[in-house]
């Protein structure tokens, strides 16, 4: 399975949107999205998606837009209401 992070975006309540300043998944590292990752089914990996620049007020994101292109097809994965 190929994967590749077609967009990842963060919305924090004050209504503005980021973009990733860093990817990772496995050993792999990229700004923006990362081309072409190979993963295999049913194994965990580790995946870190860096924000940066968010006020310094923002408790929690609204939105994680998470969205993928797998053997051409297009998936998205959202997370609402995140605390950190």
């Amino acid at each position: 399975m190929a994967l590749t992070p077609v967009m990842v975006q963060a919305q924090p309540y004050f209504g503005n949107q980021y973009s990733p300043t860093k990817i990772t998944i496995a050993n792999i590292e990229a700004t923006g999205y990362i081309r072409n990752q190979k993963l295999v089914a049913d194994l965990t990996t580790r995946a870190t998606i860096r924000f940066e620049n968010l006020s310094t007020q923002a408790t929690s994101i609204s939105l994680l837009d998470l969205s993928f292109e797998v053997d051409r097809t297009h998936l998205s994965i959202k997370f609402r209401d995140i605390s950190f």
